[in-house]
C-alpha cells in the first residue's frame, strides 16, 4: 500500500531516506543530456574552454540543482554521479588540452587539472556551503 519513493519539488526522496533514487536520476539526466548536447560539443569552433563552461552551466543547473540538501553521499552513490559528470567533460574536452591535440588518454586527474575543471566533490561542497549560508544570513 505504501510507494518505495516519491518526488516532491524536483527531488526524489525514499521510504528508507536514502538518495539512491535520486543519484541515479540526476546520473541519468546527466548522461542523456551527453547525448543532446553533443552537436554543440562537437564544433569545431568553439574553444575547450567554452565548451567546458557550457557544460559546467548544464551540470549546475539541471545534474546537481538542489544537491546542496543532499547527506554525504556514500561510494558507490558518489561514483555513479561522478562517472556521469566525468563523462560529459570529456565529451566536451575530448583529447585536447589549450591548443594541444592528445595522443593519449587524459587520466581524471589530468582532465580536472590540466583543463580547469571543477570537480564533483568540490561542486557539491560548494552547494553545501551555499545553502547553509543562506539559511543563515
Amino acid at each position: 500500500l505504501f510507494v518505495s519513493s516519491y518526488k516532491h519539488l524536483g527531488t526524489f526522496f525514499a521510504v528508507e531516506g536514502g538518495l539512491g533514487s535520486e543519484v541515479a536520476a540526476r546520473a541519468a539526466s546527466i548522461r542523456a543530456s551527453g547525448a543532446a548536447l553533443a552537436p554543440v560539443l562537437n564544433r569545431g569552433s568553439l574553444s575547450v574552454k567554452s565548451k567546458i563552461y557550457f557544460v559546467n552551466s548544464h551540470i549546475l543547473a539541471s545534474g546537481l540543482f538542489q544537491c546542496g540538501a543532499w547527506l554525504h553521499l556514500p561510494h558507490i552513490q558518489f561514483k555513479t554521479i561522478h562517472y556521469a559528470v566525468i563523462s560529459l567533460y570529456r565529451s566536451a574536452v575530448g583529447n585536447t588540452v589549450g591548443d594541444k591535440v592528445l595522443n593519449g588518454f587524459l587520466t581524471e586527474g589530468d582532465l580536472i587539472f590540466q583543463c580547469n575543471v571543477v570537480s564533483l566533490y568540490i561542486l557539491l561542497r560548494v552547494a553545501r556551503l551555499s545553502l547553509f549560508y543562506r539559511m543563515v544570513c
